[in-house]
Order: C-alpha cells, then structure tokens, then sequence
C-alpha cells in the first residue's frame, strides 16, 4: 500500500538526544584556560554549536565582559556536540556573536562556559589568574544587550543617526542603569583590557568617542535639572568612574582595597565574597587576600578586616558589613561560644540639653552633639549617654546608647542600651570597659561634674560585632545604612578609631569573655522595646 503523501514521515533514523556536556579537567601546574569556538551553522535541531578546547594565556583570544542575570540556565547550546545550558544573556550575545564571526578563526574566553562552575577547586585557580587572562586578551568585548535606548544614545554621541524616538535624558538613563555597570567583575575586566569595545546589538562602539558625554552627566536625572557631582545618583557616579577609566582620563589600578570601594560605589555580585576577589588583580592589597570558594563568606569577611584594618572607621565596618552581608550572632549549639569578632569603641560622653515650655508635652532633651531628641529615662537606671556622631562624623545623627555598671558577686557587669528618639531598648552586655585617666569612679555620678578635670572621661568599650551592629541598627535596618555609602577620608587614610582584635579577649582564668548561654548576650536575649 503506497504512503499517503500528506502523511507526515517518521523519522525512525533520527539521532538520539546528545548527552549532557562535561568538563575535562584542566592542567593547574601549566596554567591552562578552555577557549569557546562559535560555529557558523546551527545544529539539525537549531542549537548553536560550539567547541571548546584547552589553551594558554600565550593563545589568541577575545574575552567576554558581561552580566549573567538572574533568570535560570535553561537555553541549549551544543558544546563539542553535547548539550549545555545557559542564561539569556549569554544566549543573545552568541547568537550575535555568530552571525558576526562564525565564519572566522574568532575564540573567546567566556567565564560561565570556560570555567566548571561546580568545581570550587577549579574556580578559586581560575579566579586567581583572571588579572593574566582579561589583561593577555586581543580584545574585550562589554556586552550591554539588546537596547534601542542605549543604541541611540551611543549613536547620537559618535555622530551617526540615532533611532527617531531618542530622547538624550531617557535613553542615557538606560545607560547609566543598566545592570552591566554594577556587576563586580567587570571592574577588572575594563581596567585590564588592551582593547575595550561595547556591544549593544549589532553596534560596535569604541568606549573612547563616548568621553564627550561626562560633561552632561549632570542632567541625566528625573529632576529637569543640572546637578553637581555631589548630587549625582550612584549610578551616574559608577558609570561616570567607569567612563573616565575606559577613556584614559584616570586609572584605578594599584590603589588600596579601601580607595576601590570608595570610587565604584554599589557594586553587586551573587557571591559577597566576589566583591573582594574582583579587584584582587588590580589593587596594591592582592597579596594579602587569598582566593579560596572552599571557607565561608564569614572566614572571607574577619579575613579582609585582618588584612586591611586594626583600626577604622565605622563608615569602613559598616561598609564591610553591607558588601559581604554579614550577620554576627550566637551559635545555636547548646553550649557553644560566641565567635563573632571583637571591636574596641573608644568615645567620650555626651552633653544633653534639657528645654522646657508651657506645657508638659513642650519638655524635652537634646544631644548636644546632632541636636536629636532624648526620651527620658528612670533616675534609678542612669548611666552614661554616648552619641556615636561624636565618634565618627559618617554617622547619621540619632544614634545614641546608654553604658551602665553593675556590681555582682563575680565582679563588674556592663551594658548597653540603644537609643532612638521615642524609645529605649533592652540593655545588652558588653565584654569590657576601661576608663583613661581619672582619679574619680567614672560611675559615681555625684562625684562627677561638667567642671571636673576628668569630664568628659574616655571609654574604651569592648563589644562582639553583633552588639555594635546593634548600636548601629544594623540588626534591624540592614538595607538602611548608619552611614554614608561613601567612605570617609579617615577610612581612605585607614586612620578610623574602631579597633578590631584578630583574637578574642580572655578572662583572668583563660576563659572566653562571652558565652552564647550568657543572659543578656544578643545571641540569647529577647530585645523589647519601652516607648517613652
């Protein structure tokens, strides 16, 4: 019986399903990367096709600077004839990149693809030799995407035809926001480069014709205005670094750790700990960080503050604090001891000012330090007031805490006690406190006068992390930082006053000073919160 010829044929002779791609491992002693082919053709299915061998540093390569996104990995490509899964992104960009160089000898260096991203092993030996790779590249490609706006922004700069609904406020808005500029990664990948072009679609623009742009950055806001630097959003201020870098007119290589996160302000990454790593290759503080993807973002964190800091601002720890994400608290073993690391606050005490008027409601107290109001508190449970703005100018104003002493059979006991304008918290335990040069007990207050040689005294407060993140609010509102995201002169100059202790102190007998089981420690203690 002859064949219905509008019946579809069934293709009996179709190839299986290529198996799944995986990693040869490389050659760590000789250094060895893995270099990507785009092939011209599309597969039978319509996959893009690739291959990918191992190389050097020495070979001929193009690497590609980029954003991964944050949509899962679920478009297939062939790699050496086996299936892979990638991101969107890095998707459109081959797709482009094929049409664009398929035909020719072209291979690139593409991190997701040329690094087994499931092997820490393999990952920390690459990520330390990332500055040998972007800066032994040909050519390193920026991919932005597929943008109308940015097209036309770009165009209308160089001098081509920009798209007929430019609009220079818009679309550089889209510029200056696009997610690229805040990757962590990229910083290395443009300060490194022999050669720097940005893709945007089809369009191939060299970065150095776009200079003439920085002079207007001031209007890229929703405000209809002109602002000055100061008031730039932080993404006109990163991009605006990034602009400078890319044209010569400055050079961020071989500057502290602390000056790079000063200048590149809000960059993000999935991995905390890659906002360090990222800008090992290019700062004069390299050799004392390690990368290692097997410790915990934790070790990473007390390591940074070992190698950079026995002493700094708080603008610099709470810097360090919103980078790498860190919370300090107890461990929730039975028994275990509290690991969090150990800060010293020296800070004089605070003046207040009382005002009164008609009515009752009209009475109140002020620091005399950032003006806030005090609420009042009980005469019996008076202690010292401290404002941290006295310490440290980053400080927003309003952060204030209470030092009281209590004599116990087993000796002395200090707390601390957060402050806000209405309300007085819990109070906390602190691990020492040492007053300097007095001749009177700092605590016997009829003893002490605002006339007094030894007014106001110095105290040096001695506290786990958690209990300065406390103070700090940082416990409660960590998407709302105490202080300025820029970082002060002091911290620049590493010439803070917040000492930090590798080691954790002991007691007179050899034991820790704090144990998680302790009552008013804040792993273990229920805040409340008194409204005055």
């Amino acid at each position: 019986m002859a064949p219905n010829p509008r019946q579809p044929v069934r293709k009996d002779s179709a190839s299986p399903r290529p198996p799944s791609f995986k990693y040869e491992s490389l050659n760590y002693a000789k250094g060895t990367i893995r270099l990507l082919s785009i092939l011209p053709n599309l597969s039978n299915d319509g996959l893009v096709q690739c291959q990918l061998r191992h190389g050097s540093v020495s070979s001929s390569y193009t690497c590609l600077s980029y954003v991964w996104g944050t949509d899962n990995a679920e478009h297939e490509i062939l790699i050496n004839g086996r299936v892979a899964r990638i991101r969107k992104n890095l998707r459109d960009f081959i797709e482009v990149a094929r049409k664009k160089h398929g035909i020719s000898s072209r291979v690139f260096w593409i991190d997701a693809l040329c690094i087994d991203q499931e092997s820490t092993k393999e990952k920390s030996h690459q990520v330390a030799q990332m500055g040998l790779i972007y800066s032994n590249a040909v050519e390193v490609v920026s991919w932005l995407g597929h943008s109308r706006a940015i097209s036309s922004a770009f165009a209308d700069t160089i001098g081509a035809k920009p798209d007929p609904k430019f609009e220079f406020v818009k679309d550089w808005l889209e510029v200056v926001s696009n997610q690229y500029w805040k990757r962590s990664w990229i910083t290395q990948e443009i300060l490194l480069a022999r050669r720097l072009v940005l893709w945007v679609g089809n369009m191939e623009v060299d970065p150095k014709r776009l200079g003439v742009v920085r002079r207007y950055l001031g209007n890229v806001n929703l405000t209809g205005k002109t602002l000055r630097e100061e008031e730039w959003h932080p993404d006109v201020l990163l991009f605006s670094t990034y602009l400078k870098a890319m044209t010569g007119r400055s050079d961020l290589r071989n500057q502290s750790l602390v000056n790079l996160f000063h200048r590149l302000p809000n960059r993000e990454s999935h991995w905390p700990r890659d906002r360090i790593y990222s800008l090992l290759s290019i700062t004069s503080d390299a050799a004392l960080i390690s990368v290692d993807y097997d410790i915990p973002d934790v070790q990473v964190f007390l390591d940074v503050l070992g190698a950079l800091h026995k002493s700094m601002c708080v603008c610099f720890w709470s810097f360090m604090v919103e980078t790498m994400k860190y919370q300090a608290h107890s461990s929730s073993k039975p028994g275990s001891l509290h690991r969090a690391p150990i800060l010293e606050l020296p800070i004089r005490v605070t003046d207040t000012e009382f005002f009164s008027g008609p009515e009752l409601k009209d009475w109140y107290t002020v620091c005399s330090t950032c003006r806030a109001r005090i609420p009042d508190i009980d005469p019996d449970s008076r202690g010292h007031l401290f404002c941290m703005k006295k310490f440290c100018d980053c400080c927003n104003p309003g952060i204030h805490f209470y030092l009281r002493r209590y004599r116990t059979r087993n000796g002395e006991r200090y707390t601390v006690q957060r402050v806000t304008h209405n309300s007085v918290d819990t109070e906390t335990d602190v691990l020492q406190v040492h007053v300097g040069h007095t001749s009177a007990d700092a605590f016997d207050f009829n003893a002490l006068s605002i006339g007094d040689e030894v007014w106001p005294p110095l105290f040096r407060i001695v506290m786990t992390a958690d209990v300065l993140m406390y103070l700090l609010h940082q416990d409660t509102s960590p998407n709302i930082p105490p202080v300025s995201r820029r970082l002060c002169q002091d911290s620049r100059e590493e010439q803070g006053r917040l000492i930090y202790h590798n080691l954790q102190p002991k007691s007179t007998a050899g034991q820790p000073l704090v144990d998680a089981r302790k009552s008013g420690s804040l792993g273990s203690t229920a805040r409340s919160t008194k409204k005055m």
